[in-house]
C-alpha cells in the first residue's frame, strides 16, 4: 500500500495560523499518524499538542498491541513532560502566566494511528475528543470512532497534562480502537469542531462530508471553514483536518 497525506488547518477567527493550538503530524514510512488539540485554558498548550504529536512519531510503542501501549505509555509520557518543561523560558515568565504554568500545566486532546505494514489492519488511541473517520472507496463513511454522537462533546474533554505526575491516572482514560483497511479508502483524522459537524451530518444522513475529499489546496479548506462558521455549523475554533488516502503502491520503475 501507498498513502496520499494531506494535512490542513484554519485557526480561529482572530488568530494567525502560527498560533493554532491544534498540531498534526505523521511519518509515512513507519505509518504512523497523529492529531492533537491543546486547550485554550491551559499554559504553553501549543507547545504541548505539538510534542505530544512529534513525541508519538519519534518515539512509538514496539508494538501496538493493548498491553504494549500500557507499558509504554508511562516513560513516553513523563519524557514529554520533561521536553516541555525544558522549553519554557520559566523566568521570563508573567507571575500570571507562570502561576497558571505550574498549577495548570499545559492540557491536549490527543489521538494516535498506526496503520499495519504486514497486515491490512490499522490500531488508534484516543485520549479526549479529537476524531477518527474511515471513509469506504466510494466515500460513505463506515466507521468512526473513538466518538460516534455528536452530544458526546463537551466543554471539558479528557486531556493529556504536561505537569501531572501520575501517568495511571491519565492512562484510565485511554481509549483504543481498530480495524481493517482497503486500497481506496480514505481516513480522517480531526480535531474536534470538524469532528462534531462530521457528526452531525452522519446523523442527519447528509453527505457533506464529500467536499472534504475534494480539497486541493489549504485555501479550499479555509473557504470552507469560513464558510460553515458563517452558518453556524461549526463553532469558532481552531480547526484541523489530516486526509489519510489509501492506495496500491505504483509498479517499480524498470531499470533502462
Amino acid at each position: 500500500m501507498a498513502f496520499t497525506i494531506r494535512a490542513f488547518q484554519v485557526p480561529k477567527d482572530g488568530s494567525r495560523l502560527d498560533e493554532c493550538e491544534d498540531a498534526l503530524g505523521w511519518d509515512e514510512d513507519k505509518r504512523l499518524f497523529a492529531i492533537a488539540d491543546g486547550a485554550t485554558d491551559s499554559a504553553f498548550q501549543r507547545l504541548w499538542a505539538n510534542l505530544l504529536v512529534q513525541g508519538l512519531i519519534s518515539r512509538p510503542p514496539n508494538s501496538f498491541s493493548s498491553l504494549a501501549i500500557k507499558a509504554w505509555f508511562g516513560d513516553w509520557l513523563k519524557a514529554r513532560q520533561e521536553q516541555w518543561a525544558a522549553s519554557i523560558d520559566w523566568e521570563g515568565i508573567p507571575w500570571h502566566g507562570l502561576n497558571k504554568a505550574r498549577q495548570t500545566g499545559g492540557l491536549a486532546t490527543f489521538l494516535g494511528l498506526h496503520l499495519f505494514a504486514d497486515k491490512p489492519q490499522w490500531q488508534g488511541i484516543a485520549f479526549g475528543d479529537c476524531n477518527f473517520f474511515h471513509l469506504f472507496s466510494d466515500g460513505d463513511i463506515y466507521d468512526y470512532q473513538p466518538s460516534t454522537l455528536s452530544s458526546e462533546f463537551g466543554i471539558a474533554p479528557i486531556a493529556l497534562s504536561s505537569i501531572n505526575p501520575n501517568p495511571e491516572t491519565m492512562l484510565k482514560h485511554m481509549k483504543e480502537f481498530g480495524g481493517k483497511y482497503h486500497a481506496g479508502e480514505t481516513m480522517f483524522l480531526t480535531t474536534d469542531a470538524l469532528a462534531v459537524w462530521l457528526l452531525k451530518q452522519i446523523e442527519s444522513n447528509a453527505r457533506a462530508w464529500r467536499t472534504l475529499l475534494d480539497l486541493k489546496s489549504p485555501a479550499d479548506f479555509n473557504t470552507l471553514v469560513e464558510e460553515l462558521r458563517r452558518d453556524k455549523q461549526i463553532r469558532n475554533d481552531d480547526t484541523s483536518l489530516l486526509v489519510i488516502h489509501i492506495h496500491e503502491a505504483p509498479p517499480a520503475q524498470k531499470a533502462e
